[in-house]
């Protein structure tokens, strides 16, 4: 490695720190010290629960409760929780992974042989991609299995007994995290292990271990999952960060990434199954977006392969390279400071939080909240109050009946109907937001629920800022 190289190579993870901590920084000068997404508050709250009273067996903030799904990424956060503190704790704790993440990377380019300039390149892809700021900023489990995947495919490089028991370990700990994981975890272990015929025993061992998690644990929570039909999703913009995903692919990485696979297909007799399993696990990332983690990695790898070709190749016109490369770095860029925006603007803003900490302090701990689901982590958070569902749909017990329901207090315009439903789930207080008439519920006011607030007898508004309006559900005239 030149000096050069290895100049660089000794900023990369200052860099990533950088990029890693320029979403909070922001949001921290526009006021904003709140956690990002809506899943890290859930993650967060269970932290807690860990800290204070154990595991649990049950979560009662949603009606009816729901049984307890255990989470590995539960128990690292609660370590970090017990002596920071939920919030912070989860600004911590994914800041920490994505430093691991690079470092594991480089590791793992470094066995592979990668010839150092090409290396680079594809660290510095790795964090400018949208996928890892945001995977890195958002206090997710993804944050988690990504880290133990690449920490278990580098211990199964090494050799020896020590090295092996790292790898199980880290491997199977992954696969706890449902089965499409712990498929990727097996075929990872599966392909490095038919390419390297000295590694077949370890491999082995490895997967029998992955697959009897996946059995033993991950498959029954599938079977036993809820299925929410109410769902959807628009592939393209879920996919693709510069069409809208938040932890999306870039499109000029994307580009890049085609020219390397052509560039790499004449060792297609060798990588055979890599080919073919790449190929598979993108198509499927476009409908699991849980796998865009490890779609990412695959297409940084392409594209740096493609983007260290595009600089050496020779050209008729050397000003036309450096404009090539000049405008590939740009969109790279520009969809990396996308994602960092992105984040900075994400919700809860400081008026929800605000307004939530209110409901908090002004209610019981027993009174039921009525909002949109995507409001529910956050409502169970900081106002320690029960919602009727949030977003942890597979989990929630006749989920489509609660959005059944939701929707028709959402839509109806019958005063009647719309008590009975409240006082069916014995609803005190309702949340509306801003982003409701976005689409999200409405697409104009004054329709459905949004009528109905204005009848004093039945509601009362107590609590309103910029961005919530929050109403005490008042009628007492329908029996419980």
């Amino acid at each position: 490695m030149s000096k050069q190289v290895k100049k660089y190579s000794k900023w990369i993870l200052i860099v990533a720190l950088l990029f890693l901590m320029l979403p909070s920084v922001l949001r921290a000068l526009d006021g904003n010290v709140y956690l990002m997404g809506d899943e890290s508050y859930y993650h967060a709250r269970m932290a807690e629960n860990i800290v204070e009273s154990g595991i649990p067996e049950t979560d009662a903030l949603v009606f009816n409760g729901r049984d307890y799904v255990f989470n590995p990424y539960h128990l690292l956060l609660a370590c970090f929780t017990f002596v920071f503190g939920a919030v912070t704790a989860s600004k911590i704790v994914p800041l920490l992974l994505g430093l691991l993440c690079v470092y594991l990377f480089y590791l793992i380019l470094s066995n592979l042989k990668i010839e150092a300039w090409t290396k680079l390149v594809m660290l510095g892809l790795l964090i400018l991609s949208p996928v890892f700021i945001y995977t890195f900023n958002v206090s997710t489990q993804l944050c988690l299995i990504l880290v133990l995947n690449l920490a278990g495919l580098f211990f199964l490089m090494k050799k020896g007994t020590v090295y092996t028991i790292f790898s199980v370990i880290f491997f199977s700990i992954a696969a706890m995290f449902g089965v499409s994981h712990a498929l990727v975890s097996a075929f990872i272990v599966f392909f490095y292990a038919f390419r390297y015929k000295k590694r077949l025993r370890k491999g082995y061992l490895i997967i029998a271990a992955v697959v009897f998690v996946m059995l033993s644990y991950s498959l029954p929570v599938y079977l036993n999952a809820e299925k929410a039909g109410f769902l959807s999703l628009n592939i393209l913009s879920s996919f693709f960060a510069d069409l809208g995903g938040a932890a999306g692919i870039s499109v000029f990485a994307a580009l890049l990434a085609l020219v390397g696979y052509t560039l790499v297909w004449r060792y297609k007799r060798q990588y055979y199954l890599l080919y073919v399993f790449s190929i598979l696990l993108i198509t499927y990332s476009f409908f699991n977006n849980a796998l865009l983690i490890y779609s990412n990695l695959i297409i940084v790898f392409l594209a740096g392969i493609a983007f260290v070709h595009f600089a050496r190749m020779r050209w008729s016109l050397k000003i036309l390279r450096d404009f090539t490369l000049i405008v590939l770095f740009c969109g790279l860029m520009f969809s990396a400071f996308t994602t960092v925006f992105s984040l900075q603007e994400a919700l809860p803003n400081t008026p929800m939080t605000n307004s939530l900490i209110w409901l908090n302090l002004n209610s019981e701990e027993t009174d039921v909240v009525f909002s949109h689901y995507s409001n529910g982590f956050w409502i169970e958070f900081v106002s320690k109050r029960p919602v009727i569902m949030d977003c942890l749909l597979q989990h929630t017990p006749g989920v489509n009946d609660l959005y059944f329901d939701s929707k028709q207090v959402f839509e109806t315009d019958d005063l009647d109907k719309a008590r009975e439903l409240m006082s069916k789930y014995d609803v005190k207080y309702v949340i509306i937001t801003k982003n409701f008439y976005d689409g999200l519920v409405w697409d104009k006011k004054e329709k459905g629920l949004d009528f109905l607030l204005t009848n004093v007898e039945t509601f009362k508004k107590v609590q309103e800022n910029s961005y919530v309006v929050i109403y005490e559900y008042i009628y007492e005239g329908v029996e419980n």
